[in-house]
């Protein structure tokens, strides 16, 4: 496995650098497989509910500092007991949005959203959106355990779509 490092100097260079893992590599999730129900089974088949279920139950694990670290979907799975934070868990998501057969054939879209709970609001989350035939934005965000599928966001300071 080749591994590439190099600085990603704000948000926006984060959010670039985590769509383009998500548009390259999503296809990771055709091959990749992980017990269900006692059963091998590819994460691109998986429903969504099972899917973010998968995802939320992954460790929460903050990246040490000064490193943030993002990486493609199949590394994130193999990796996945050492924990993930907000964009890792991200990448996850957007890349089973893009590769799952069933939300596909419902025209399903996602994006990025980059936000913040503190009052000066300066940036320190990231979550993806999903919208299905048009509909609204909902959020998919599998960052912790409690998080909830479609769950809205109940105090946002800022909020920026990457």
């Amino acid at each position: 496995m080749i591994v590439t490092t190099r600085p990603l100097h704000d948000k926006t260079e984060t959010g670039a650098e985590m769509k383009r893992l998500i548009a390259a590599y999503a296809k990771d999730l055709d091959t990749v497989y992980v017990m269900r129900r006692g059963d091998l089974m590819p994460v691109a088949k998986m429903s969504l509910n099972e899917f973010f279920d998968f995802v939320r139950k992954i460790p929460y694990r903050i990246d040490t500092k000064p490193r943030e670290v993002i990486a493609r979907p199949s590394i994130l799975i193999k990796d996945r007991y050492l924990g993930l934070d907000c964009k890792k868990k991200s990448i996850l998501m957007a890349s089973f949005v893009s590769r799952n057969p069933e939300l596909q054939r419902q025209r399903a879209k996602w994006r990025l959203i980059a936000s913040s709970r503190r009052p000066d609001g300066k940036i320190h989350h990231v979550f993806p959106q999903l919208s299905i035939n048009g509909s609204g934005w909902k959020n998919i965000d599998a960052t912790y355990n409690t998080y909830r599928l479609f769950e809205p966001k109940d105090y946002i300071t800022k909020a920026e779509i990457l």
